[in-house]
């Protein structure tokens, strides 16, 4: 799979900073743990998450509107889910690409994750487990 994503752009996902906007704001970052995503785990009473977007499918700029169809169409299919979401952002810290909207799902499972992740047409995800260790997980 990894091979049909460019190697830029898989340094680019594991150097992004992965921001949910909580206060104050939760920073993960590929292969760290996080103390913070701890807090939520039991806040929410979960031992996973998922960090995901609609923006950009297949890794293709697309319009800010376009986006945020996108993100709409994913926030309906996880509200009529029952799923809790709490919003976030994928921040490039060399920005050259824009902030795109994201969620971190608390309680998301990596196969159900996996799956919304391609219905959505993401190269990637981000994915926690009790070890509060995000991972990047290659969907193509």
């Amino acid at each position: 799979m990894a091979n049909v994503i460019k190697q830029s752009v898989l340094q680019a996902y594991r150097q992004a900073e992965y921001t949910i906007y909580s206060t104050p704001p939760c920073v993960l970052k590929i292969g760290q743990a996080s103390t913070c995503l701890l807090q939520i785990y039991t806040q929410y009473g979960v031992d996973c998450a998922a960090f995901m977007t609609a923006f950009n499918p297949l890794g293709r700029q697309f319009s800010l509107a376009e986006n945020a169809g996108f993100q709409e169409r994913l926030l309906d299919q996880l509200q009529r889910c029952g799923k809790s979401v709490l919003h976030a952002g994928g921040i490039d810290p060399d920005h050259v690409w824009p902030v795109e909207d994201s969620v971190l799902v608390p309680g998301l499972g990596l196969g159900q994750a996996s799956e919304l992740g391609r219905e959505y047409d993401q190269n990637a995800i981000v994915w926690c487990g009790p070890d509060a260790v995000p991972q990047l997980v290659l969907l193509r």
